[in-house]
């Protein structure tokens, strides 16, 4: 009333209004980084092979198809000769590990108790070994143990062990180590992992625990599947004993590599075969050469070396930022993202970019820790690596209706 009395009434009050619309809020994360060229492709130079004019031009634009090099033709014979050798060396590496195999047994190479079998007919023993880590657990010395805590035993002194189902077995302390006696048992009865009580010779109870074998010993493959066994838990075994039998034990490893190393020399000949018949060395795709780690006639010395020389070139289709994020924003950002992108060089002008990778590996300095977040952009003209560029990571937004 009193606002009305003192206001509401002057003839000279003067009434504002503004048009309602609809906008936008949005949440974002900010950072900078600096452009580099995304997928960049080498062009490798087999070994052996040498330049005779180096015709492209860091720096500057190729099509497909353009010449990048002139080439010594005899080098590249010479080249397309030694890997035919390799190719034939290989070849007889090849048919020599056709044959190879793995023993179509395993057999123990000590004598001892088989305690624990993980090995089943019809298993993979890859399988079984990636589980278990053995395929079977024999006991060594004619002993399983348990461990109690303890500091009122002796090593020598006897007691009463106690298997789950009831059977007594006449125990020794074999050890006492910080407090922690090693009581020791026949492994002739007793199952690997049973929980047995100990009692002293009076009567008093000493503890519990989880039998283990004292001396043991792991039964191991590599290939194969289990075709049958041989022995059965508790089963007395000697050296040179048979074990288990394998079938599908043809051995590929060796075969499997020699193979993919065949197929590489034969894409290395392929590549000698081109380079000889087109005279040179052409661009496979357009884009900015933005390295050249070659030598030519001119700029090779006596010691100049053929190998690992290559050209490499950018499709020029797309460019990454790599921003950092603190830590408390990072958990905010995802792939897929959007991105509002300007860069210093180019004044006034904005990109719209894409979150395509999150690094979350973080790198720590003076108690704070960031991680990197890659954004990808189209690419233009203006564009170069290394240019300053300013990133915001749009995280959440509310549109216009």
């Amino acid at each position: 009333k009193s606002v009305s009395e003192k206001y509401g009434k002057k003839d000279d009050a003067e009434i504002l209004s503004a048009e309602v619309t609809r906008g936008s809020i949005s949440t974002s994360v900010s950072g900078s980084g600096q452009l580099s060229d995304d997928d960049v492709e080498t062009l490798d130079i087999p070994d052996g092979v040498e330049l005779e004019e180096i015709k492209a031009v860091r720096g500057s634009k190729v099509e497909a198809g353009d010449l990048l090099a002139t080439v010594d033709l005899n080098t590249v014979m010479l080249a397309m000769s030694t890997v035919s050798d390799e190719l034939d060396t290989l070849d007889d590496e090849i048919n020599s590990a056709v044959s190879d195999s793995v023993s179509s047994y395993i057999s123990s190479s000590v004598s001892g108790r088989v305690k624990k079998i993980y090995a089943a007919a019809g298993d993979s023993v890859n399988d079984v070994m990636y589980e278990h880590g053995a395929l079977m657990l024999v006991s060594l010395d004619g002993y399983m143990a348990v461990d109690i805590d303890t500091a009122a035993l002796s090593v020598g002194d006897s007691m009463t062990v106690s298997t789950s189902d009831g059977t007594e077995y006449t125990g020794t302390v074999g050890a006492v180590l910080d407090g922690t006696a090693t009581v020791l048992i026949t492994d002739n009865g007793p199952a690997y992992g049973d929980t047995v009580s100990v009692k002293s010779a009076s009567g008093a109870d000493l503890g519990s625990g989880e039998l283990y074998i004292h001396d043991e010993l792991k039964i191991v493959g590599y290939a194969g599947t289990v075709s049958y066994l041989s022995v059965s838990e508790g089963s007395s075994i000697y050296s040179g004993s048979t074990l288990l039998g394998l079938t599908d034990t043809d051995y590929t490893a060796n075969y499997e590599t020699l193979l993919s190393e065949r197929s590489d020399k034969e894409a290395v000949l392929n590549r000698l075969i081109k380079i000889y018949k087109e005279g040179a060395l052409y661009s496979d795709i357009s884009g900015t050469v933005k390295e050249i780690n070659a030598d030519d006639d001119e700029s090779r010395t006596d010691d100049s070396s053929t190998e690992g020389q290559y050209f490499s070139i950018s499709p020029d289709k797309t460019m990454s930022i790599p921003v950092s994020v603190d830590e408390s924003e990072i958990l905010s950002v995802s792939v897929g993202q959007s991105a509002i992108v300007s860069i210093d060089s180019i004044n006034g002008e904005i990109f719209n970019g894409t979150v395509t990778e999150i690094d979350r590996a973080g790198t720590s300095s003076s108690g704070v820790t960031t991680y990197t977040a890659t954004i990808s952009i189209d690419k233009t003209d203006a564009m170069l690596a290394g240019m300053s560029a300013s990133a915001t990571i749009v995280i959440d937004e509310i549109g216009r209706a």
